[in-house]
């Protein structure tokens, strides 16, 4: 099954060297304009591929990096909400590359 959602999100926050900071100012080639949720026969998560460029999906496949306590997960205890959540987020300790002359954040 897939779950499709067209919304525009524009990340606000991002980790870096185990601190978070929140984004301030983000260059518009890097909005996100939806994502397509893929869940297995009991609503398990199984990917999220996004309609976007993301520091942390695969530039190839635009598949979203999720964490094991994410995959397999119930859709129905987190959702749409932990997904938003996990889209709005960079972490740039960890990602395909890092976008830095793309965003500001506050000091």
């Amino acid at each position: 099954m897939v779950l499709k959602k067209k919304m525009k999100i524009i990340p606000d926050k991002l980790i870096f060297d185990g601190k978070i900071h929140e984004i301030i100012k983000l260059d518009k080639s890097l909005w996100i304009k939806g994502f397509q949720v893929y869940l297995d026969e009991n609503r398990n998560i199984e990917k999220v591929v996004i309609d976007g460029i993301h520091p942390n999906a695969d530039p190839g496949t635009n598949i979203l990096c999720l964490s094991d306590d994410v995959i397999g997960k119930s859709f129905d205890s987190g959702g749409i909400p932990m997904i938003f959540s996990l889209i709005c987020t960079y972490n740039l300790t960890r990602s395909y590359f890092k976008p830095w002359e793309k965003f500001e954040i506050s000091k």
